[in-house]
């Protein structure tokens, strides 16, 4: 058990990392209340939990089956015009998503706009672990030390989550 805690402290100690694993926390809350908030808006405008849901669900999928690319297109030439894209696509769908109902927009054009939100959100997971790159290699690459990135990563997701559905309503009200 000593082991396997002095690998986390160290992990922990180097400059960084507090500070990025914070970021990345507050950075990941919207995505994890995006599916609820979502859920309860379509619901409300189509009538239907199921279609609400299958829109939901559309979002997901898109967002689960491009986060590789966008990985790659990060790894191959750097964050920066992902970034630009997502920051200008996601919002404008999720605008357009908002909007539905004001705009006249036919049930038919949700699930498109739902495929682009979700094909075109920020890929956090990816930018955490490209800007804990420098960290990483100011360590000793070992394969614990790869495992512990991992699974300080998934923890926040985890974290995030789990702590979301709770924290957003509270920090909304004020309580």
């Amino acid at each position: 058990m000593r082991r396997f805690l002095t690998h986390y402290a160290a992990f922990f100690r180097q400059p960084d990392v507090p500070r990025l694993l914070a970021i990345a926390l507050v950075m990941r809350m919207p995505v994890g209340m995006m599916s609820l908030g979502m859920l309860m808006h379509l619901r409300e405008l189509s009538g239907s939990f199921a279609f609400a849901g299958a829109m939901v669900g559309t979002y997901l999928v898109a967002m689960a089956s491009t986060a590789p690319i966008q990985g790659r297109l990060i790894d191959r030439y750097g964050p920066r015009g992902v970034l630009i894209a997502t920051g200008i696509v996601h919002p404008a769908a999720l605008g357009l998503l908002l909007f539905a109902a004001p705009l006249h927009l036919p049930l038919t054009a949700i699930a498109p706009l739902a495929i682009v939100a979700g094909a075109f959100i920020t890929p956090i997971s990816v930018l955490t672990r490209t800007a804990s790159g420098p960290t990483a290699r100011g360590l000793a690459t070992t394969p614990f030390f790869t495992r512990t990135v991992v699974a300080a990563d998934v923890g926040k997701w985890a974290f995030t989550f789990t702590a979301s559905a709770p924290a957003v309503p509270l920090f909304v009200s004020g309580k």
